[in-house]
C-alpha cells in the first residue's frame, strides 16, 4: 500500500519509517533479529493494510515473524501518544500471534521515541545511586517490628509516617472497596475480556529486565486456573504470575484511590494489579517511589529493608539514573560466600491479610511471597524523596515514569 489511501489522512511512509526504525530498536533491546508484519484494519468492509519490517540480520534462517494485529485508528492513537499501547492491549484491541517478547521489545521502543535513542540490552545492569531516603532512614532508631494501626487519620500518617519514611500497616482503610468483599467467581465475571501479561518460567532469576519470560492471557481464564491448582508449589519452584499490570477498566467501581494521598499525588495508570496462586515471587528490590500496598484477597509474605542498609543487599539499577534498583542477595536463601555483608543484615517480615494496606516508603528494600491465592493492588505515587549523585549532591523530588521503569514491587 502506498501513501495514499484516500481519507484516512495518514502519511504512510512517515508511519512506516518510525515502524522500521523500532523494529530496529526492539531488535537490539531483545538482541535479537526481528521480522515483523503488522495488519492494520481500516474498516469493517476493507482488507487490513499491511505493513512489514525487518531488523538486519533478519534474513536468516529461521528468524522468528511476529503478527501484530490491531485498527489503524488505534495504532495511529498510540503513536501520537493519545494511548498507551498498554491500554490497547488490555482491551484485547491488539493480537499478539509469534514471538511475544519481540512485540513487548517493539511496544517500548515506539512509545519512548526508541528509534533515536540507544536502547541498552534488556540485561544490562548499572550501579546503584545513593538517596536521600537512606540518610533519612540512618538518622533515626532502627525499626525493630512494623507497626500495624486500625486507619490512622490521614494528617498522622503524613506526619509521622510518610515524612519519617517509616513502614506501616493500616487496617480498615479499605474495608468499603467492592474487591474486598466480592468473590472469585464475581472478580472473574467482571474480568471477561480483559487481556494481560503472565510472567513465566524462573522469572525470579530474570527480574527487572527484559529477559523474563512473559505471554498473553485473558484474565478470566488465568483466575480459573488459579482456582484449579492444587496446593501452594514449594519454595523453589514458581507458578506463573500476572505481576504488575494496569487495573481492567470494568473494575474502575471495585476501588478508590487511599485517602493518604491526594488524587493528583498518585502515579499515572494507578492502580497496578498482581494476581496469582501461592508460591508467587517477586524478589528483593527497592521503588522509586512510596507505594500504598492494598492485598484484597489471600495472604502474602513481605520481607522489608531498611535503606540505611543497602550496601548489604548488593543492590544495581536498571538505568542509569537508577530508580528500580534488584538485589544481588536472595533474602529466602542467601549465599553469604558471595555476599557475606547480607549476614549481619536485618529484615523486618510482615504478612499481610485480605484488606489490610502496607505502606512500603520509597527506598525500602522489599520481598513479596504469595502464601495462597491472592489479588493485590499498588498505588504508587508521583514523587520520591530524591537521591544523589556519584558526587553526593543530593536530587530534588520528581515524576516518575512508567512503572516498569520505576516500580517492581
Amino acid at each position: 500500500m502506498g501513501s495514499d489511501l484516500g481519507s484516512s489522512g495518514v502519511d504512510w511512509p512517515a508511519l512506516r519509517a518510525r515502524v522500521g526504525d523500532a523494529v530496529e530498536a526492539a531488535a537490539l533491546a531483545a538482541d535479537a533479529p526481528f521480522r515483523l508484519k503488522l495488519l492494520l484494519g481500516t474498516g469493517a468492509n476493507a482488507e487490513p493494510v499491511t505493513v512489514e519490517a525487518a531488523s538486519r540480520g533478519a534474513n536468516a534462517p529461521g528468524v522468528p515473524e511476529t503478527v501484530v494485529v490491531t485498527e489503524l485508528a488505534e495504532f495511529v492513537a498510540v503513536l501520537n501518544g493519545k494511548k498507551s499501547i498498554e491500554q490497547s492491549f488490555l482491551q484485547a484491541k491488539i493480537r499478539v500471534e509469534g514471538e511475544f517478547k519481540l512485540a513487548l521489545a517493539l511496544a517500548r521502543a515506539l512509545e519512548k521515541h526508541a528509534a533515536s535513542a540507544k536502547v541498552a540490552p534488556g540485561a544490562q545492569r548499572y550501579p546503584s545511586r545513593r538517596r536521600e531516603s537512606e540518610r533519612l532512614a540512618a538518622s533515626r532508631p532502627p525499626l525493630t517490628a512494623v507497626e500495624r494501626r486500625a486507619r490512622p487519620s490521614v494528617a498522622e500518617f503524613r506526619d509521622r509516617y510518610l515524612a519519617t519514611g517509616t513502614p506501616l500497616v493500616i487496617t480498615g482503610a479499605v474495608d468499603h472497596f467492592r474487591f474486598t468483599r466480592a468473590s472469585w467467581r464475581e472478580l472473574r465475571d467482571a474480568l471477561r475480556g480483559s487481556q494481560g501479561l503472565v510472567r513465566r518460567g524462573d522469572y525470579v532469576s530474570a527480574a527487572f529486565s527484559t529477559e523474563r519470560e512473559v505471554s498473553p492471557t485473558l484474565i478470566a481464564d488465568f483466575v480459573d486456573q488459579i482456582l484449579l491448582e492444587g496446593p501452594t508449589p514449594a519454595a523453589d519452584s514458581v507458578p506463573p504470575y500476572l505481576g504488575n499490570n494496569p487495573c481492567p477498566e470494568s473494575l474502575a467501581s471495585w476501588w478508590e484511590f487511599p485517602e493518604y494521598f491526594s488524587t493528583d499525588e498518585y502515579a499515572p495508570d494507578m492502580p497496578r494489579l498482581w494476581l496469582g496462586p501461592g508460591g508467587t515471587v517477586t524478589p528483593l528490590h527497592r521503588d522509586s517511589a512510596d507505594n500504598l500496598f492494598v492485598q484484597i484477597r489471600g495472604r502474602k509474605s513481605v520481607l522489608l529493608g531498611s535503606p540505611y542498609q543497602w550496601q548489604k543487599f548488593y543492590p544495581w539499577a536498571t538505568s542509569e539514573a537508577s530508580g528500580l534498583e534488584g538485589c544481588e542477595v536472595n533474602p529466602e536463601s542467601p549465599d553469604l560466600a558471595r555476599f557475606p555483608l547480607f549476614r549481619d543484615a536485618t529484615l523486618l517480615r510482615v504478612e499481610l491479610g485480605p484488606a489490610e494496606l502496607l505502606f512500603i516508603p520509597e527506598g525500602w528494600f522489599h520481598h513479596v511471597r504469595a502464601l495462597e491465592p491472592q489479588l493485590s493492588l499498588s498505588f504508587w505515587t508521583r514523587t520520591a524523596r530524591g537521591s544523589e549523585d556519584p558526587n553526593g549532591a543530593a536530587r530534588s523530588a520528581s515524576t516518575q515514569g512508567h512503572s516498569s521503569n520505576g516500580r517492581g514491587t
